[in-house]
């Protein structure tokens, strides 16, 4: 229960899932197909989403306050890795494909803005600005690009190198979650209200949706599956949690 971040799941089916209730938070490694929970590691309590990179690096991101960091952990041994002080409270996590660099997406007083940190030295390599009302994030298999999602459900295209706005394009209302398959050529976007949702599936190329997935009520996080035949959707309250798998249509 109390689902508020998820990984892609690996080539073994596993994803960790981050709960979090008024009085503890944890990571749980779950076999997806089955539900079968693995491995629990406890974490902050004010964790708000997680990423996880390929070299075995999970980053949590935290927010209290106006005060942000993204702590990392080896997995499964859940040894801590180290812990980067960012410039406020941490709205997104992304990994990026190289195993190193995590970016998070911050909320900096009435601004948004993402910061690029290398998981090694442990240091904010750079922040780059984002749209005032950008929700999450999700970074292509090249990272040259980021594509962050409005709360209005228009998703912009922000260069990494140059941190300038190249694209902006509809992807459905109140945009909540925002993922991408793995070989960069679709959008998969959370819309709508707690109680009613609907997964957009966008073509990156053509920056249109193409068609629309179900989501069930309270889904807070999705994922495409390594294979990308599949979209999961985590699914939580305060009282209860699940994960439900639909084909992609791809």
């Amino acid at each position: 229960k109390g689902i508020v971040g998820a990984t892609e799941p690996n080539a073994q089916g596993q994803a960790w899932i981050l709960t979090a209730t008024a009085r503890a938070s944890n990571l749980q490694l779950v076999e997806v197909k089955t539900g079968n929970v693995t491995r629990i590691i406890p974490t902050p309590l004010h964790a708000r989403d997680i990423a996880q990179s390929v070299g075995g690096v999970l980053g949590i991101g935290t927010g209290q306050g106006a005060t942000g960091s993204v702590q990392f952990l080896q997995v499964p041994s859940g040894t801590p890795a180290g812990t980067v002080a960012v410039s406020g409270p941490v709205l997104s996590l992304a990994a990026g494909v190289d195993g190193v660099t995590f970016y998070a997406l911050e909320q900096v007083h009435a601004n948004r803005a993402v910061a690029i940190i290398n998981a090694r030295t442990l240091r904010v390599t750079s922040t780059l600005p984002m749209p005032a009302d950008a929700v999450s994030i999700a970074v292509d298999p090249d990272q040259s690009q980021i594509y962050a999602l409005g709360s209005g459900g228009l998703t912009s295209i922000v260069d990494i190198v140059t941190g300038k706005v190249t694209s902006q394009f509809p992807t459905g209302a109140s945009g909540r979650a925002i993922a991408i398959s793995p070989d960069g050529s679709t959008l998969y976007v959370l819309d709508g209200s707690p109680i009613l949702d609907n997964v957009a599936v966008v073509d990156v190329a053509t920056e249109s949706i193409v068609h629309y997935l179900p989501a069930p009520a309270h889904t807070t996080s999705i994922a495409p599956s390594i294979d990308d035949a599949s979209l999961v959707d985590f699914v939580g309250t305060p009282s209860y949690g699940n994960i439900q798998v639909f084909s992609s249509g791809r």
